[in-house]
């Protein structure tokens, strides 16, 4: 007569799991938790929407938008080196931190809104941002963000 052990190894090896699933069902919920906060973060950083502009999106080339920029507005973007053009598409499409982040957790990115990047560059660039008004402000965005 022969014994069938298997359903005997998988009762117990069951009956252990059990035990160890009631035994860390604390510290099971806390890791599932920050899985679930991580990946929530993760995917608000990469697909939601956060600024005053959904579609604001970084272009292929910023060829275009940089000689419209050198052409209606002048300088400071005449003069402006490889590495000025850098930092003014960062300020513009770049990701900041909103908040602090929580332990094991990454921080939650947007971009700047409008008036903030009109601040940023005013501080970066006084001249001329600093002489802007609501009109030169308004066309200077049309040209950043036209598709």
């Amino acid at each position: 007569m022969r014994i069938n052990i298997m359903p005997k190894i998988l009762l117990v090896l069951g009956f252990v799991l059990l035990f160890a699933l009631l035994q860390y069902q604390g510290q099971l919920k806390d890791f599932w938790s920050l899985i679930i906060d991580k990946a929530a973060i993760t995917y608000d950083n990469f697909f939601k929407p956060t600024g005053e502009i959904p579609e604001r999106k970084r272009p292929l080339s910023f060829l275009k938008r940089q000689v419209d920029l050198q052409m209606f507005i002048g300088e400071p973007f005449k003069s402006f080196s490889e590495e000025d053009w850098n930092e003014f598409w960062n300020i513009v499409y770049g990701g900041f931190a909103m908040d602090e982040a929580g332990a094991g957790l990454p921080r939650r990115m947007r971009q700047m809104s409008k008036e903030e990047i009109e601040n940023a560059l005013t501080e970066r660039y006084p001249q001329p941002f600093a002489y802007f008004d609501e009109r030169v402000w308004k066309q200077f965005f049309e040209i950043l963000f036209s598709k």
